[in-house]
């Protein structure tokens, strides 16, 4: 049995690796696959469980679909939901662990001088930055090097991943372009999460992490930049020319 985790499910990329995995995993003859997808958007949630349970083909596996309803940028919230996923998934006899990091936020936008608050900074910073490290945190005790359960294959996608699990960590060349004007909150957050990542591949042996940039893509994020009245004028420039071709 497989089991794959996706932050900020319900739409864009992270909706379009759900329907990704579903489609892999169902003709790959590897048992059932556990899908667990998380969003603040439960209407979007909702629409991407219904895609991949359309997408699934396998008569001899079954398909489990779990939509998770949690803002990740409240502390609280995120806690008791990792305490609860790794105590389901705990239950299970797991092959492969796949957990992909892909959710996050833009930030502010504009002038350093402009930023309106802390609280409005530390916001941004609980869902970019230490949600991902409590969560990481959380699960290498139960499935990391240290631990003394069995050692599932798991693989993380900025992602979490070891030979039978994985850690993705999805992020954007964004990271580490640091003259980027007026983007100044994203660089920084998404630099962190790179680092963190690059710290557990070292201190995980056994846990396959990945940091992938997929490169521009048509998502709310990128149509924010391209028509933000806060947007410098020659990222906006940038932006409009990638959106035309």
């Amino acid at each position: 049995m497989s089991l794959v985790l996706v932050t900020g499910a319900s739409r864009g990329f992270g909706r379009a690796l759900a329907l990704a995995f579903t489609e892999e995993l169902s003709a790959a003859n590897e048992g059932d696959l556990y899908l667990h997808l998380w969003s603040r958007d439960t209407a979007g949630l909702a629409a991407t469980t219904e895609a991949i349970q359309a997408t699934w083909k396998s008569q001899d596996q079954a398909l489990h679909a779990t939509q998770t309803a949690v803002d990740l940028s409240d502390q609280r919230a995120y806690c008791d939901t990792i305490n609860n996923f790794l105590s389901d998934i705990a239950k299970l006899s797991l092959k492969r662990i796949v957990i992909v990091h892909n959710a996050g936020s833009l930030g502010e936008v504009g002038r350093i001088a402009n930023v309106s608050s802390p609280q409005a900074n530390q916001k941004h910073m609980e869902l970019n930055v230490n949600s991902v490290l409590w969560f990481n945190k959380r699960f290498l005790e139960a499935y990391g090097q240290a631990s003394s359960g069995e050692k599932p294959h798991i693989c993380s996608m900025s992602v979490l991943s070891m030979p039978s699990n994985h850690l993705l960590h999805v992020v954007s060349t964004a990271s580490s372009k640091v003259y980027l004007p007026r983007i100044f909150s994203k660089p920084c957050l998404l630099a962190a999460r790179d680092m963190h990542f690059r710290v557990v591949a070292i201190e995980e042996p056994n846990v396959k992490t990945l940091n992938y940039a997929p490169g521009p893509m048509e998502t709310e994020m990128n149509n924010a930049l391209r028509t933000g009245p806060s947007t410098d004028a020659s990222l906006q420039t940038m932006f409009q020319k990638l959106h035309a071709e």
